[in-house]
């Protein structure tokens, strides 16, 4: 059964906590981005893993260019997330759609995505340094 819905073009990327190299950070997540945040979230979940979506906090740069007064908006404070737990919900799907490939459409190109984020959060458990997940339209 494919649980996969296309939607808007998007990437899915890492924010490291710190000062980490943005060629060491740097992630496609395209693939990521067209697989419906439910769909993945919902396969996490079935594994035990905090959902991958649920690392996603939006800062105000991230949205200024999507509204005109973001001074009206109460956004959440700034965030960081443990690259350990990252990196477990990281391996569990890949490790699910390495079995489960009809669970989302393009699973090849979702696993690479995976693989470029599971060398990321890597790299940050082993420097310490926390990490939140952006997107970019």
């Amino acid at each position: 059964m494919t649980y996969n819905v296309r939607v808007m073009s998007v990437a899915i990327y890492i924010v490291a906590e710190g000062d980490a190299g943005e060629e060491e950070t740097s992630v496609d997540g395209k693939a990521l981005g067209h697989v419906e945040p439910d769909v993945l979230d919902a396969i996490a979940r079935g594994l035990g893993c905090t959902p991958l979506y649920d690392f996603m906090i939006f800062d105000s740069d991230d949205i200024a260019e999507f509204v005109d007064d973001i001074d009206e908006l109460d956004l959440p404070p700034e965030r960081w997330f443990d690259s350990k737990d990252g990196l477990q919900t990281v391996r569990s799907l890949k490790a699910h759609l390495e079995a489960n490939p009809a669970d989302v459409a393009d699973a090849a190109e979702v696993i690479e995505d995976l693989d470029d984020f599971e060398r990321v959060l890597a790299l940050l458990v082993a420097r310490g340094s926390g990490f939140r997940l952006a997107m970019d339209a």
